[in-house]
């Protein structure tokens, strides 16, 4: 465990108000944006909604999501990747059997998305691109929850190869998978939401690399 990770678990054990201290003091002194930590509060992070002398505004996954793609900004290479991936692993065990070949499928993907995340360097973006597709036309013949499902490995290797437009498609695959799986919409979403802003939040908050 390095100390940054040390010292953002010691924070974590600490009161709701001593960690918004925290934030706050990080703010005022520069080591930490407004930009950040208002996505992390518009994410869940109770401390980072308590740092901020106003309430976030409302924020909407899905229209975030297609933002990525639409209007990158110079986080979108960080968080449109990140965010995919969360998702995609959220669902993931509704891909299918280990050993299947789409199931296999999927899992290189969301491996080639770890190792971008990771900085142990970006997946070969035709490899990558050439697989989503592959699948893509293989989820086609499934069944959902497992079509959506793979769906969303799908994605999440090409918005780790750079085509970020496919965060929001990801995003709601796993969604719909979610749904076709028998959890009710708003909970799918929610379910969707948590899982995209544990993967996020201690990035924007720089309690990890």
């Amino acid at each position: 465990m390095s100390d940054a990770e040390l010292r953002a678990k010691q924070r974590a054990a600490g009161g709701l108000d001593e960690r918004a201290a925290h934030l706050r003091a990080r703010l005022r002194a520069g080591e930490l944006s407004q930009e950040h930590l208002e996505l992390a509060a518009q994410l869940g992070s109770d401390a980072a909604r308590a740092a901020l002398a106003e309430a976030p505004p409302d924020f909407d996954l899905i229209r975030w999501s297609v933002q990525q793609g639409g209007r990158p900004t110079p986080l979108t290479p960080v968080l449109a990747p990140r965010a995919a991936l969360a998702a995609a692993e959220r669902v993931a065990p509704l891909c299918g059997e280990p050993g299947e070949a789409n199931a296999l499928a999927a899992q290189e993907l969301r491996e080639a998305a770890r190792a971008a995340v990771a900085k142990r360097g970006l997946p070969e973006v035709h490899r990558s691109a050439g697989l989503a597709e592959a699948l893509l036309i293989q989820a086609q013949a499934e069944t959902p929850p497992r079509s959506f499902a793979l769906r969303a490995s799908a994605c999440a290797g090409n918005a780790a190869a750079g085509f970020y437009g496919e965060c929001a498609d990801g995003i709601e695959a796993a969604t719909y998978a979610l749904i076709a799986s028998g959890v009710p919409a708003e909970p799918a979403e929610a379910e969707v939401l948590a899982a995209v802003g544990a993967a996020l939040i201690p990035w924007l908050l720089g309690e990890a690399p």
